[in-house]
């Protein structure tokens, strides 16, 4: 065995002796003790061996083909939340989460991706030495995800093997098949997409855990076809194809944009499923009203027979105006639903109040309501 790659081994092993103490120590370990400790362990590398961040020639034409598959699926899975509805995120966009996550994960990504680089081109792409560096990560994003779960709980051992441990092994071995062919830039960028988003966006649709897990660990698979694919083809595009992604690009990043803005809630319309059939027969649980966001002065022209959409008890109701009530400090609704022998016993302030709704579409957000009913 040649010198370079026993002392690689060695370096390995000492990543290894570091990984899986943390799973014993986890309390102590922070997001930013896991940077400092990436960086030593290439501060190490380059001391070794020095530095070498060639980009590889085969890397536009992947990041390319890479950028278009992402467009393609965050306009897939927002696409289905129209279907399934959505869920907020529990960040926000603060200087605290810039701090405690963004930042952070931007360090631990990029440097990850040095070391996978640097262990794999400094190897000559040595069997042994690609095999334990993809371990090794698997190993690293396990161990510093492992202090999240509560294993005394059933959900949690089910979502920490589902999301963390089977989507990991997928993701490395995709992100490792790419490096080997290509380069880090492509890997660092796949992945700030990949796990920057969640920070950033203020809503994600609502899979559940099961689905989320299949998507996190088909999606390398699929990407690692579209790399495989890349690779292949000749080293210049025809102009006319050339074209033709473009506009795809532009499509489905208009089509994805628009779908994100319409079931964000940033805008003047956007869209609810209904939950419930207290308003049948005007709609039916599983249906998707599109609702106009009203500012004060606006709803206090609502009138009585309008669909009014308010929130009660940290809930989003859609219930008919049976009654206007104009007082000195105010306009307020009482409320009916169409399905409803009573009159809603809440009377509604314009301060709880989102808009109206005119517009319904039937049926499309059933598969909305079965998941959240599987999964409660």
């Amino acid at each position: 065995m040649k010198n370079s790659v026993k002392n690689l081994l060695l370096i390995e092993t000492f990543m290894f002796i570091i990984i899986i103490s943390n799973f014993f120590i986890s309390n102590v370990f922070s997001n930013y003790i896991y940077s400092i400790f990436l960086l030593i362990s290439l501060g190490i590398i380059i001391l070794i061996y020095g530095i070498d961040l060639k980009l590889s020639i085969k890397q536009k034409r992947v990041l390319t083909n890479l950028l278009i598959a992402l467009m393609i699926y965050f306009l897939v899975i927002y696409a289905s939340g129209l279907f399934i509805g959505f869920n907020r995120t529990i960040y926000t966009f603060s200087l605290n989460n810039w701090i405690n996550n963004i930042i952070p994960t931007i360090c631990i990504i990029i440097l990850m991706e040095f070391i996978r680089y640097e262990l794999i081109k400094k190897s000559a792409n040595n069997k042994l030495i690609v095999i334990i560096s993809c371990i090794l990560m698997i190993l690293f994003e396990i161990s510093i995800n492992f202090k999240l779960y509560n294993f005394s709980i059933p959900d949690d051992i089910y979502e920490f093997v589902g999301i963390i441990v089977f989507a990991s092994i997928s993701k490395n071995i995709f992100l490792t098949i790419q490096c080997i062919y290509t380069d880090y830039l492509n890997n660092i960028i796949y992945r700030l997409i990949m796990e920057l988003y969640i920070y950033i966006v203020p809503i994600v649709p609502a899979f559940g855990p099961y689905v989320n897990s299949v998507l996190l660990i088909a999606l390398p698979v699929i990407m690692s076809f579209v790399i495989y694919s890349s690779i292949k083809k000749t080293t210049e595009d025809k102009p006319k194809n050339k074209k033709i992604n473009n506009i795809f690009f532009y499509i489905a990043f208009i089509i994805m944009a628009f779908i994100l803005g319409l079931n964000s809630g940033f805008f003047k319309y956007q869209t609810l499923t209904v939950g419930s059939n207290s308003m049948v027969p005007y709609m039916a649980k599983g249906d998707v009203i599109v609702v106009e966001k009203l500012n004060d002065i606006e709803k206090k022209k609502i009138k009585k027979g309008e669909l009014l959409i308010f929130k009660y008890d940290n809930k989003i109701i859609s219930h008919r105006v049976y009654e206007v009530i104009k007082r000195n400090d105010g306009v307020y609704f009482r409320t009916k639903g169409d399905n409803n022998d009573q009159v809603d016993s809440t009377i509604i302030n314009t301060k709880d109040v989102i808009g109206v709704s005119n517009i319904r579409i039937k049926y499309i957000g059933l598969p909305s309501v079965w998941l959240q009913e599987l999964f409660k």
